[in-house]
């Protein structure tokens, strides 16, 4: 598994597993509004630059940066609300493209080839590109093998 010891990658590969049914179970907790939709009123927020964004969590997170923290609960609140993720589960709960446009296997499944989405930026304006995926991921692989 290159480098990795059977008991890294089941451990990784557990995290993440977890955290996809977590996501799944809370996005089929959500309930109708259709019996409300008389009360409801829709309207159209105004858009104005600056602000605060005031979000809650019981303790403060153990750091931000997925390259080096093993986040804890109160990361990984706040990592969903900032970060966009690779893929997301749809109503049914299937994993889709998000920041990428398509995910293709190889047939060994020990690769996969990322199509990303084209135009997507961060916030400093810099693109979405290849050369950053790759060192972003090369980040954390170094990361897992050295925790």
């Amino acid at each position: 598994m290159g480098g990795w010891s059977r008991h890294r990658f089941a451990t990784a590969f557990g995290a993440v597993c977890i955290i996809a049914v977590c996501a799944g179970t809370l996005s089929a907790c959500r309930g109708s509004t259709d019996d409300l939709s008389p009360l409801l009123t829709v309207t159209t927020p105004v858009r104005r630059a600056g602000g605060h964004l005031v979000y809650g969590l019981e303790a403060d997170p153990n750091g931000l940066d997925p390259t080096r923290n093993a986040w804890d609960n109160a990361g990984l609140m706040l990592a969903n609300a900032l970060y966009d993720p690779v893929t997301a589960f749809d109503a049914e709960g299937a994993p889709q493209p998000y920041l990428a446009e398509s995910l293709t296997p190889a047939p060994d499944y020990r690769s996969w080839t990322i199509a990303l989405r084209p135009g997507v930026r961060f916030s400093s304006g810099e693109p979405l590109d290849a050369a950053f995926t790759r060192r972003l991921a090369r980040q954390v692989l170094a990361g897992i093998r050295t925790a």
